[in-house]
């Protein structure tokens, strides 16, 4: 199996009680060990610890888990009567705690009304202290590893000895987000070798606050243990504690030195790994790790990129960018899309001494076009030796269109479409993504740049941009169809 970026998971409770019983779950805290890609979908190990207040009376503790997004399997349960082996046939967890009120609590290895219903048991290791509840090693499967994936949840609990009975339930008041927020990094080969980090926070709504520690894998055994070296206050410029993402927002943090290890040899080829714990307002304490940057050695990419723009001005589109760092970079060939064909348009030489910096350095280019449609871009970054490598791609309205909202490809089958704000404008945008009830189904806030949705189902829907500076709004159908 691939091992992929490992992840974190955010868990908002809350509470309901129901004739005198309380189900009651606070102050979650979870550490995410693993996550690794299968070949139905994406597989989590995590420990996880919480505070429970269950009546001495329950005999019997509940939580049940669905994913919601990108796919919806979460059940219409009114607690009435206790949830059926039908309703949980597509559950992601369901973790059973008998006597969860006692001092004795423990985890129990099936659903008492239901035997048939599977439950999180086997190697899983599971304590109480007061109403401190840990478990350890619980192994959570989930559509997909590459994109951000939702997931909701109950809790109840029974006074039943067979739990034939709910006396006092919680139905979806956990919420969790998966694979948010995204750590990257590479270090880059220079004496001192300089170490690059990026942040991203995926979720539409919700802002994350993070506390970074970074560690060299002394023993390169991808966990932080007492072989390895805390890097965290030598880093150089030094990473913010702690480090705000706002919601769908990135951060970048280039050109970190971490003396004197980053001039030494003999560390050229001991990994980095991230640790990180991340909290917000209504969600758990959530510890993840990013382990295996750069793996081989420091990386040996000649460019980095910051940003890459492209804004109309009437006939012509200004085009920028920022690289960060640059090792024997020759330049860059400014290529357009005509016709479904990149030609080269311009060349633009290297700012570099040498064609090496680890300053940020901006670069322009101003292209006449009067395209009525919607224009794409790319950069070619070529290396001194030939080499080279390609960027992001930006798009611009056309000289008709610069006053619109201009979303493409329209109708789509691929499920996939970009967005194209109002040319020249760098306020940010309020996206909403609704079906034709009204439904709201995606959201982002305070979005710049242009930016493509992905994994659209086929339908029909309404896309609601407005200008947060402005006020002004724009509404787009769109309409999705099978291959």
């Amino acid at each position: 199996m691939k091992r992929v970026l490992l992840s974190c998971f955010l868990f908002a409770i809350g509470i309901i009680r129901v004739n005198g019983q309380s189900c009651t779950v606070s102050d979650l805290e979870i550490v995410v060990k693993d996550v690794v890609s299968t070949a139905n979908g994406c597989q989590a190990t995590l420990d996880l610890k919480f505070n429970g207040q269950f009546n001495n009376g329950n005999k019997f503790a509940f939580v049940h888990l669905w994913e919601t997004a990108p796919v919806n399997y979460y059940p219409n349960i009114d607690y009435t009567i206790t949830p059926t082996a039908a309703q949980l046939a597509n559950v992601t967890a369901t973790i059973v705690i008998k006597d969860p009120g006692a001092s004795n609590a423990s985890l129990h290895n099936q659903y008492p009304s239901d035997p048939s219903v599977p439950v999180k048991y086997s190697g899983v290791g599971f304590s109480k202290s007061g109403s401190e509840y840990t478990m350890t090693n619980v192994v959570i499967n989930f559509s997909t590893c590459d994109v951000p994936v939702t997931v909701k949840g109950d809790v109840w609990a029974s006074q039943s000895n067979t739990a034939q009975n709910v006396h006092c339930s919680n139905g979806g008041m956990i919420t969790i987000l998966f694979n948010d927020p995204v750590i990257n990094g590479f270090k880059q080969c220079s004496s001192p070798r300089r170490l690059m980090l990026s942040f991203e926070n995926a979720h539409a709504t919700l802002n994350e606050s993070v506390e970074a520690s970074v560690f060299l894998d002394v023993n390169m055994n991808n966990v932080i243990d007492g072989g390895d070296i805390d890097i965290t206050s030598a880093l150089n410029p030094a990473l913010p504690q702690p480090i705000s993402l706002p919601a769908v927002t990135k951060l970048n943090f280039n050109n970190m030195t971490y003396e004197p290890y980053s001039s030494q040899l003999q560390y050229n080829d001991v990994p980095i790994i991230v640790r990180a714990r991340a909290t917000a307002t209504g969600a758990a304490t959530v510890t993840i790790t990013k382990a295996g940057i750069n793996t081989l050695g420091c990386s040996t990419l000649p460019v980095t990129f910051t940003s890459f723009t492209a804004k109309r001005n009437e006939s012509v589109v200004n085009l920028q960018w920022q690289t960060a760092s640059e090792t024997n970079n020759n330049g860059f060939a400014v290529e357009r899309e005509e016709n479904n064909v990149w030609k080269q348009i311009a060349y633009v030489f290297s700012q570099a001494d040498g064609g090496n910096s680890s300053s940020t350095l901006t670069y322009k280019y101003d292209d006449k076009n009067v395209e009525s449609g919607v224009t794409r871009y790319r950069l070619k970054q070529i290396d001194i030796n030939g080499d080279f490598k390609y960027s992001e791609v930006v798009s611009v309205t056309g000289v008709s269109q610069k006053a619109k909202l201009t979303v493409y490809p329209n109708p789509t089958t691929s499920g996939r479409v970009q967005v194209v704000f109002e040319s020249g404008s760098n306020d940010p945008h309020h996206v909403s993504l609704m079906d034709m009830s009204g439904r709201m189904i995606r959201q982002w806030k305070s979005v710049r740049n242009n930016m493509q949705i992905d994994n659209l189902q086929p339908g029909v829907y309404h896309l609601l941009v407005v200008n947060a500076q402005t006020g002004a709004q724009s509404v787009e159908k769109i309409l999705v169809s099978k291959n």
